[in-house]
């Protein structure tokens, strides 16, 4: 086999189509074509075209990583974090909408542990703006862990009970995929993904500050 063909060019070219073409101009036969290359080459790293997407997915979220370091560079308490984590992920979710839902809740979700530690060894540039405790929390492949790990940090310097972040770790993701699962129901575009943002955004920071201890 070429020394080229590697996974991470699979990746790289499968995110070059998806981005600019989207992801219905994605096929294992048209992507076998551009890398110049047999089918059966790809199918040497992936199961099947959804997990090669999955892996793609990923590089949707370095934009989102970029604003996160930014986060916690401003934020003075944590609990002024965990709402500018949640302000980053939903607008770059909303944006992305069919990307975030298929990487966070679809077909190969459930081994998105193994995935993201396979992409960030390939891509760990990715990574570079994190601090490596901060990384270890953005490289929890369960959406529910990865909020929780969040929201911990809150019950640790007093913002919340164990009990009320539990819950509250519970209602965020569900609120989120509500609002999500709707907004994919409708036409996209950039005023619509704002205004879900915006009222996602109002609706999670009314019921957090609801359970605020100071």
């Amino acid at each position: 086999m070429r020394e080229d063909l590697t996974q991470r060019r699979f990746i790289e070219e499968t995110y070059r189509i998806i981005s600019t073409e989207g992801r219905e101009a994605l096929s294992i036969r048209r992507l076998a074509r551009d890398m110049h290359c047999n089918s059966a080459n790809i199918y040497r790293y992936f199961k099947d075209l959804d997990e090669l997407v999955t892996y793609a997915s990923l590089r949707y979220l370095t934009a989102y990583l970029g604003d996160v370091a930014v986060c916690y560079a401003k934020s003075e308490t944590t609990y002024q974090t965990h709402v500018a984590v949640w302000d980053c992920f939903s607008r770059h979710a909303f944006a992305n909408g069919p990307i975030f839902d298929n990487l966070f809740f679809g077909h190969h979700s459930r081994m998105l542990n193994d995935i993201i530690k396979n992409y960030y060894a390939m891509f760990p540039e990715d990574l570079s703006g994190l601090s490596p405790s901060i990384a270890n929390i953005f490289s929890e492949g369960s959406f529910n862990n990865r909020d929780y790990l969040m929201i911990s940090r809150c019950v640790d310097e007093g913002w919340f009970t164990e009990e009320d972040a539990k819950f509250l770790n519970s209602f965020s993701i569900h609120l989120f995929l509500g609002y999500l699962k709707e907004l994919l129901q409708k036409e996209p575009s950039e005023k619509l993904s704002k205004s879900y943002h915006d009222d996602f955004m109002a609706a999670l920071v009314k019921i957090m500050d609801s359970f605020r201890l100071k």
